[in-house]
């Protein structure tokens, strides 16, 4: 089955909560690479990862999920960051078809915003990206940014404030990603060669995207109500929320 698994390069520090447990990495956790550029820290409670000249690394959630809410605490590239991409995304398994929720941190000269762009790719089909200035330096400090994902909607977050909202409009024949189990989730540091599309790592001829040198910090990783495809359940710490924001139209798909 598909699966949407957390792949996270760069530096950075994770920690979870499982079924009210203290979650240790390996519990929940594989590495899928470079395994010398990740390190344990508390106990195996929390993880650093690493990026440099040599290699990056990365790891990818044990289990696959079927709708729920994932978190990261992410602290971009300062100055300048031109031509990058940071993505954290939720990526099945499939490839003709396959189902995925984006979030894309494209790089800017210093001084420039940050541009924080959301795709939606639904049984194979894409090309529904949106994106938005994000309304503080995201390079100063943490902030979490979150996808939730049910039978009615998609809502990207940013700092519990709702940039985007996906509806599912089945009924009007536009494809709602509800039936593949995926993981959360990827994350990586990209470079763009110049296209227009921007996305997966992997599809470096459709995307004309490669890995760069570039760091990241990520600070924390939260799962909340996550119902595993094997039928495992994750709880995790609830977020600060942020009021005075007023939730955006439902887009129509």
């Amino acid at each position: 089955m598909a699966a949407l698994r957390l792949i996270a390069c760069i530096v950075a520090l994770l920690s979870c909560t499982v079924s009210g447990r203290p979650a240790t990495f390996l519990q929940d956790f594989r590495i899928t690479w470079a395994d010398s550029h990740i390190r344990q820290l508390e106990g195996g409670r929390a993880i650093q990862l690493v990026l440099d000249q040599s290699s990056g690394c990365g790891f990818a959630s044990k289990y696959q999920y079927l709708f729920g809410r994932v978190s990261m605490k992410i602290k971009l590239v300062p100055g300048d960051s031109a031509g990058t991409v940071t993505a954290f995304y939720m990526n099945s398994d499939t490839d003709t078809i396959r189902d995925e929720l984006d979030f894309e941190f494209l790089g800017n000269r210093t001084g420039q915003p940050y541009t924080v762009q959301t795709n939606v790719y639904a049984h194979g089909k894409g090309d529904r990206e949106q994106r938005v200035n994000l309304w503080f330096d995201p390079a100063a400090d943490f902030h979490t940014y979150s996808i939730l994902w049910n039978h009615h909607h998609v809502i990207f977050y940013v700092d519990e404030v709702p940039i985007r909202v996906y509806k599912n409009n089945e009924a009007r024949g536009i494809a709602f990603p509800k039936s593949q189990p995926m993981g959360p989730t990827h994350g990586c540091v990209l470079h763009s060669l110049g296209s227009r599309r921007l996305g997966h790592k992997r599809r470096t001829r459709e995307d004309r995207l490669e890995q760069s040198p570039i760091l990241f910090l990520l600070q924390g990783l939260r799962h909340r109500r996550l119902s595993s495809a094997r039928a495992r359940k994750l709880s995790f710490k609830p977020e600060q929320l942020v009021g005075g924001r007023r939730v955006p139209s439902a887009e129509p798909g």
